[in-house]
């Protein structure tokens, strides 16, 4: 269509359809992913094997005598499923046609749909002090301590399995974040870039989180600059079906079914919002583009804000305490 013939009316019928198929196809699977059953156990697993091609014996072996799975992973689908989708569609026609409004090639903008570009996210869960460290002791002992560091730092999954010795520093109390696993369904793991420009960040570690970091590496990461801080015992990584699993009884063994991994990630912005970080502070940290990102967290400012309150409070009364009656 040429930009002057889309009115508002064409814009809502045209978002009406784009959050029906986005919804549908959030929400659509196939019964089976591509694949024999035996190659999507054995990834999920962590057996190193191809992508493609002709599975060994031993493979075959161990997938019998697991009982022939599927290998299907367990997926959530979100109530909010295609609503994310929807909104970023809506605000880049709102955007092409803001730039021809710019240009003269229309007179005004027909996106004025109320809240067609926003996304309102369910609350997110997060864990106490104590659920983190009960987390922690339920996990297997090489993954551990990566329940803290997660819950510490803020980062994503892909990054925090990514590191390698050579993205810690020496003391452990930083870590440089510059690529990411690439999880993709039916293919081999492999490294790739962070998920944008300002995923590329510095992150420091409490001294205790940092401690447990570096008694970590010693035990359980492999020598050399290149060894996976969190890999499997051959060391390779973990992929996120398997931990997904193994984090599953961690979880259920404290009583909190309703948390995720990327919780603990939202455990990590919550504490920085406890500990007195702005919105900023939180973008910077967790490797956000947009204050819009961050905002997704923002609701965990208000009790950061009481604690100021408290902090204020002692202030005005040791203020109090010294003035005469």
């Amino acid at each position: 269509m040429y930009v002057a013939d889309i009115g508002p009316a064409t814009v809502r019928a045209w978002f009406a359809k784009v959050s029906e198929e986005a919804s549908a196809s959030a929400r659509r699977r196939p019964a089976h992913p591509p694949g024999h059953p035996a190659r999507r156990w054995a990834l999920a697993e962590g057996h190193q094997v191809a992508a493609t091609g002709r599975l060994s014996p031993r493979v075959l072996a161990l997938w019998e005598a697991a009982g022939k799975p599927s290998g299907r992973p367990a997926t959530e689908i979100s109530t909010d499923a295609g609503r994310t989708t929807a909104a970023q569609a809506y605000r880049l026609l709102r955007t092409l046609l803001g730039a021809a409004l710019a240009d003269g090639a229309i007179t005004e903008n027909p996106c004025r749909l109320r809240g067609a570009g926003a996304v309102v996210h369910r609350e997110r869960a997060t864990a106490t002090l104590e659920e983190i460290n009960r987390l922690a002791e339920n996990m297997p002992a090489r993954f551990s301590a990566a329940v803290r560091v997660a819950a510490w730092s803020g980062l994503r999954y892909g990054e925090l399995f990514a590191l390698s010795r050579q993205h810690i520093s020496p003391d452990g109390l930083s870590i440089r974040v510059d690529r990411a696993l690439e999880n993709t369904p039916g293919r081999a793991l492999r490294f790739g870039p962070p998920k944008s420009a300002a995923s590329y960040r510095t992150i420091h570690l409490p001294s205790t989180v940092a401690q447990e970091l570096s008694k970590h590496m010693t035990e359980f990461a492999g020598e050399g600059p290149d060894a996976l801080v969190f890999g499997l015992p051959d060391g390779s990584p973990l992929p996120n079906v398997q931990l997904s699993r193994i984090f599953r009884r961690a979880r259920r063994a404290i009583g909190r079914d309703d948390l995720t991994w990327h919780d603990l990630r939202h455990t990590g912005a919550t504490l920085a919002y406890a500990a007195g970080a702005s919105i900023p502070d939180v973008q910077r940290r967790l490797g956000h583009s947009t204050i819009r990102a961050a905002q997704v967290y923002a609701h965990s400012a208000a009790d950061a804000d009481r604690l100021l309150a408290q902090r204020l409070e002692n202030l005005s009364y040791a203020e109090r305490k010294d003035q005469p009656l």
